[in-house]
């Protein structure tokens, strides 16, 4: 996920990779919950998230909104009205919780890594997990979303 200098406050937020809309939402501090978001930490988003990035082969990208006095549920629920739900358009349908990726990681995993990467996408967070050394070979075969290596590489080491 690029990253941008986002003012702490309320807003709404569009992830986007290229021209799909991963995730739209709404926060009253946006610098920490993108960063729940950058992280792969407790944000149901993430899956679909990083699916897009991969599909796509594109980093995602935030486009941040200021509320202007509209109550964020009211706005995002505006966005979500005048775009549609996400993963948009429809050509990624398959990127909804992340399904796209769980199928193509499942599909070259070992029986016992398998049930690991339902369990992680089952629970939808912390999917961070997915990038430990021991699915390095899965990671190799299908290949790694981009924009996410950075901080991957701080958080579980070379």
């Amino acid at each position: 996920m690029h990253r941008r200098s986002h003012a702490v406050g309320p807003g709404i937020y569009i992830v986007k990779s290229g021209d799909c809309i991963s995730h739209i939402g709404q926060s009253a501090n946006i610098r920490n919950r993108l960063n729940q978001l950058r992280n792969l930490g407790t944000h149901r988003g993430s899956a679909a998230v990083l699916c897009v990035a991969h599909c796509t082969k594109l980093p995602p990208d935030v486009i941040r909104i200021e509320p202007n006095g509209e109550p964020l549920k009211d706005l995002e629920e505006r966005f979500r009205r005048e775009l549609g739900e996400p993963p948009i358009p429809d050509d990624f349908a398959a990127c909804k919780n992340g399904r796209a990726l769980r199928e193509k990681l499942l599909a070259v995993a070992s029986t016992e890594d398998q049930g690991y990467i339902n369990a992680v996408f089952d629970i939808g967070s912390c999917l961070r997990l997915l990038f430990l050394k021991r699915f390095d070979y899965v990671w190799d075969s299908v290949g790694r979303p981009p924009g996410w290596e950075n901080f991957l590489s701080r958080v579980l080491g070379p």
